[in-house]
């Protein structure tokens, strides 16, 4: 065997086994290469919602500038702005603004820890331990309806 023959060959119960290391040959014949995915598999983010594919392997980019936040990322009849700032018109990559959260008052926590059974003995509420989950579930309830 050469030295400069990057193959290996192995004795496996009497029968060569050629393994080809890094040229890709196989008993001196070029090795089947599997054929390459493209690049981008989905123009923008319409299309890949389209295809009905729940899964995106890959961040979707313009194809013109590259840029992810590019509103033509996410939709490829949108015009390519060569930016990649972020809240552009058009992108998926934008913040939405939040609501402030809104709490419940002393009032509103008492009258529904009385509700739930909680009673209040002249130094501190108390409340029985098989009321305690009810009274949080509807706690979270009440917070729920106020943020939602």
């Amino acid at each position: 065997m050469d030295e400069d023959d990057d193959t290996q060959v192995y004795k496996d119960n009497g029968d060569a086994l050629t393994i080809a290391y890094q040229s890709g040959y196989y008993d001196g014949k070029k090795a089947a290469q599997p054929a390459q995915e493209p690049v981008a598999k989905y123009c923008c983010h319409v299309c890949f919602n389209k295809s009905g594919q729940t899964f995106l392997d890959r961040m979707i980019i313009c194809s013109e500038c590259g840029n992810k936040r590019c509103p033509k990322a996410t939709n490829h009849a949108l015009p390519c702005t060569d930016s990649n700032e972020p809240n552009q018109a058009g992108s998926v990559f934008t913040n939405t603004p939040q609501r402030p959260w809104v709490g419940l008052t002393d009032g509103e926590m008492e009258d529904t820890f009385i509700q739930c059974g909680g009673r209040w003995n002249g130094d501190y509420w108390e409340i029985e331990d098989a009321d305690f989950h009810p009274f949080l579930r509807t706690i979270e309830a009440k917070l729920k309806e106020k943020n939602t």
